[in-house]
């Protein structure tokens, strides 16, 4: 996508909104699981009851939000919206959000038996709660767009778009390059970026802003975090998100590595 100042003005908007609407998930969720006071399995049993619904409706509104940006920005580029794609998001882990939000009590309860104290291991939980709310909503985002631009020939091929606000090395490195159309952007753990459709039927190279590859790699040498560079980037399966971006050589156990 050859980005003019409207499509970025879209971009940046929807990556606001986006970040703005998993930010109050999270902090409801997390406010919730601090504030149950005891974390037995009879207050767990209530606390996914309530907040699974909550989680699907903010998956909701992320598809819709990825649904009109998409829209906007073919509009942008003079080419038809097509259509909204919604899918069945809690089915898009393969597991129940019923069980995927049992799992922060788990972490409770393991570390409860490692000799932590009952702070720390409430705390732990809801690092994992956290963290779990925003995969589920960036998987609503990437989901979303790729159900919708897989499919369209006018689209050739994709760019990642760094989230606001501070951002990883892994995303930072990532976004320098072209995804094909057909490809599902990997994510990993509190991911914030976005896509942007590439649009025209011309052929582009994989690294789509040398510039930034070249600006990213230099301040890498400068901090002295040797043999960094994209090829240190692998992207791997994970049974429940799909494409994970990790580091060479970083543990990971597949599909039962799950937050």
């Amino acid at each position: 996508m050859a980005q003019t100042s409207s499509d970025e003005r879209l971009v940046l908007a929807h990556s606001r909104l986006y970040q703005q609407t998993t930010d109050r998930v999270a902090k409801w969720a997390t406010e919730y699981w601090s504030s149950l006071g005891s974390w037995r399995d009879e207050d767990i049993e209530k606390f996914v009851a309530r907040v699974v619904p909550v989680i699907q409706a903010g998956q909701k509104q992320v598809a819709d939000l990825t649904n009109s940006y998409l829209s906007g920005i073919a509009r942008l580029n003079g080419v038809a919206a097509g259509e909204a794609v919604y899918l069945p998001l809690a089915e898009l882990r393969g597991v129940t959000l019923d069980e995927v939000y049992r799992r922060p009590a788990v972490s409770t309860y393991s570390a409860l038996s490692e000799g932590k104290t009952l702070s720390e291991a409430v705390a732990i939980g809801r690092n994992r709660l956290d963290a779990t709310v925003r995969l589920d909503t960036q998987m609503a985002q990437v989901r979303t767009a790729h159900a919708r631009l897989s499919t369209d020939k006018r689209v050739n091929g994709y760019q990642r778009i760094l989230g606001i606000g501070e951002v990883c090395l892994l995303c930072s490195l990532a976004s320098t390059q072209r995804y094909s159309r057909g490809n599902l952007m990997p994510i990993h753990a509190r991911c914030k970026c976005t896509v942007a459709p590439i649009y025209g039927g011309s052929p582009i190279g994989q690294v789509i802003n040398e510039k930034r590859y070249t600006e990213i790699n230099t301040a890498i040498a400068d901090a002295k975090e040797r043999g960094v560079t994209l090829r240190s980037v692998e992207v791997r399966e994970h049974g429940e998100y799909g494409p994970v971006l990790t580091w060479k050589g970083q543990s990971f156990d597949g599909p039962d590595d799950v937050t």
